[in-house]
């Protein structure tokens, strides 16, 4: 007996590549507006895309592909994680290489003890500066063959520049979390690594949305400026109105912000 190949439906295509889109969106730290204006597409037309009423050609398949980097399977099969196929690299993390093992020794340093939830979140960190001021980072935390990962940019308005809005491909920071006896690290590197970051966050409570900590920069010693703050980093709610919340981030004054992200950012670093 002879078996046909189920055929899939254009409209069971277009709801695939819908969901598959709305993810890669929902995990982007860009608007719906800069996402459209950076690939070239018309924000109605993208809309369609969104909501399932049409597939693009593949001439802009290719740039939303090439812009979320993934390839033209999103055309087709879902995404396997929520934050699409750079999630779910099969290779471990520079595994079994010397410099890995030299630096780390066991390939275990990698594997958090404090859990680090994966997804957008926010990052805060006093202006080095002006003292009574926080700027803000919005970060996408993933994995990346076994270690936990991120990609940040900062928002507006950092210290206290007002309209200010650095372009994800100036200002973006690259890195990964290490574990630590009683908390976690977070490296970051940016402008190609000629400035590095180093955060040591803690958490106060197992069900506290924030771990709050200490960052220190590499930059020369400015009378103006530190180069030692506090920090803390903010884990969002992951539901669907997170990108509403998102689009109102910036930096604000010390005092504007929610007592339980505020607690751990005030006082001198010691």
């Amino acid at each position: 007996m002879s078996h046909k190949k189920a055929q899939i439906s254009p409209r069971e295509i277009y709801e695939v590549f819908s969901l598959n889109l709305t993810k890669l969106v929902e995990s982007s730290s860009s608007s719906v507006t800069r996402i459209c204006q950076e690939i070239g597409v018309n924000r109605t037309q993208f809309n369609r895309y969104l909501s399932g009423q049409a597939n693009p050609r593949p001439d802009v398949l290719h740039k939303i592909c090439r812009h979320f980097k993934v390839d033209a399977r999103i055309l087709l099969e879902p995404l396997k994680g929520p934050m699409g196929n750079e999630d779910q690299s099969s290779e471990r993390w520079m595994s079994d290489s010397p410099f890995r093992n030299f630096i780390f020794g066991r390939q275990d340093r990698l594997n958090l003890s404090v859990p680090i939830p994966l997804g957008i979140h926010r990052y805060w960190q006093r202006s080095s500066l002006h003292s009574d001021w926080v700027n803000s980072y919005t970060i996408r935390i993933f994995d990346m063959g076994g270690a936990t990962v991120f990609r940040a940019v900062p928002d507006r308005r950092n210290d206290k520049v007002l309209g200010q809005y650095t372009s994800k491909k100036k200002g973006e920071i690259r890195g990964f979390f290490m574990s630590q006896v009683d908390g976690v690290v977070m490296v970051g590197f940016k402008n190609d690594s000629q400035r590095i970051s180093m955060s040591y966050l803690t958490a106060i409570t197992p069900d506290s949305p924030v771990m709050p900590g200490i960052v220190m920069l590499t930059r020369p010693e400015l009378a103006q400026a530190t180069r030692i703050e506090r920090c803390a980093l903010e884990f969002l709610n992951q539901k669907p109105g997170l990108r509403a919340n998102l689009r109102d981030r910036c930096g604000r004054l010390l005092s504007e912000l929610p007592e339980f992200i505020a607690h751990g950012l005030r006082g001198k670093v010691r």
